[in-house]
């Protein structure tokens, strides 16, 4: 997880269908809470006024949400996650 962005994400996806409360779920929730905390990093977390490009961008998301969510499944059952 540590060498990819993606198997983050995608291992995030697919255990918050399956163990909801995991170890690893925790340790990204305290590491985003540090980010949201962060001066730095507060702009990120603020939400934005709505546009109507947020909408295209949003279903997007959802859809790469799918994706990322089965190639997580897929990872766990790969790796006995």
């Amino acid at each position: 997880m540590l060498r990819s962005r993606f198997a983050m994400g995608a291992i995030d996806a697919g255990l918050a269908l399956v163990k909801p409360s995991s170890t690893i779920r925790k340790r990204i929730f305290i590491m985003l809470s540090i980010l949201e905390a962060s001066p730095h990093h507060t702009g990120h977390f603020l939400p934005e006024p709505f546009k109507t490009y947020n909408l295209i961008k949003m279903v997007l998301r959802m859809i790469v949400t799918v994706f990322r969510t089965a190639s997580g499944l897929l990872l766990l059952i790969r790796y006995g996650g």
